[in-house]
């Protein structure tokens, strides 16, 4: 989130990440979302996996996808500097092979929606209300609380709790595609082993 102050935009720090899920948490809500719908398990599963927000997981389809060099170009929300911002990121090998299992399975065209609507066509994806209600269902079920970008907090925070080099923050940045570092070092407040061992290091005194 940013604030802008006449034309320059600043970071806004996150006020809470407290939405973020332990593993415990997310393979309850993963296990129930497989036993009602594979679309909506990949769905939660993506965004976990890449911690990209609901608006731009949406608009995925197989056109935008280089299986070859396993890349996926996301269209980004909340850009200031171009309408249609556009940029490609690696995708982890066992994401891409369900990825394609299901354009497979339900035989999807690559100008057609990956998570297309099954009211209004292959041309139209789903809603993010349509995401909203189910994923509540499966919350209501596991008893967890969650809502879509609790996944994008998800994956942030693993990512920090197994940085292992100072540069891996600016990894995350560019993950995220936050305007500003100081964003993203607003999830280093989950790094404890990190500042434990940095800690220990520092003061080891043979």
């Amino acid at each position: 989130m940013v604030l802008t102050m006449g034309n320059k935009i600043i970071a806004k720090p996150m006020e809470n990440v407290g939405d973020w899920l332990n593993k415990d948490a997310v393979g309850a809500l993963f296990n129930i979302a497989k036993t009602h719908s594979i679309r909506n398990w990949l769905i939660l599963h993506l965004l976990l996996r890449t911690g990209r927000r609901i608006g731009e997981l949406l608009q995925l389809k197989p056109a935008d996808i280089n299986f070859e060099d396993e890349q996926i170009k996301w269209h980004i929300e909340k850009k200031r500097t171009k309408k249609d911002y556009q940029v490609w990121k690696t995708i982890d090998q066992e994401s891409l092979r369900y990825i394609i299992d299901y354009i497979k399975q339900e035989q999807i065209e690559p100008h057609e929606y990956l998570f297309f609507s099954p009211y209004k066509g292959r041309e139209q994806h789903i809603t993010r209300q349509a995401v909203w209600y189910f994923l509540s269902k499966y919350a209501k079920e596991s008893g967890i609380d969650v809502h879509p970008h609790s996944f994008r907090h998800t994956f942030a925070v693993w990512i920090v709790q197994n940085m292992e080099h100072p540069g891996d923050l600016k990894i995350l940045k560019e993950l995220l595609e936050h305007s500003d570092i100081k964003m993203t070092e607003h999830y280093l407040q989950f790094s404890t082993k990190q500042t434990r061992e940095l800690l220990e290091k520092t003061f080891d005194i043979k």
